[in-house]
């Protein structure tokens, strides 16, 4: 089954209204390109998260989605709001 994505040109208008820094939100894209002829975007991770992985992995109500990336159906911008 083929992996659930989303154009890089929308993830890119996302990152430019919750990201302006570039400092926290990492793709992950694909080789091919989708309909609009950019690339396709298949996971969404925080970097900062990443970073103090040993910091936050005991706090509570954290979600290591977070750090490894939200992918396929939750590739939402609500989703990517939350991280």
């Amino acid at each position: 089954m083929a992996k659930q994505s989303i154009s890089a040109r929308t993830v890119n208008g996302w990152i430019n209204d919750m990201d302006v820094t570039k400092s926290w939100i990492e793709t992950e894209m694909v080789g091919h390109r989708g309909p609009d002829d950019y690339p396709s975007v298949i996971k969404i991770r925080c970097k900062v998260c990443s970073e103090f992985r040993e910091r936050l992995k005991n706090v509570r109500n954290f979600s290591t989605a977070f750090i490894d990336g939200i992918s396929s159906a939750s590739l939402k911008r609500d989703n990517v709001k939350k991280a």
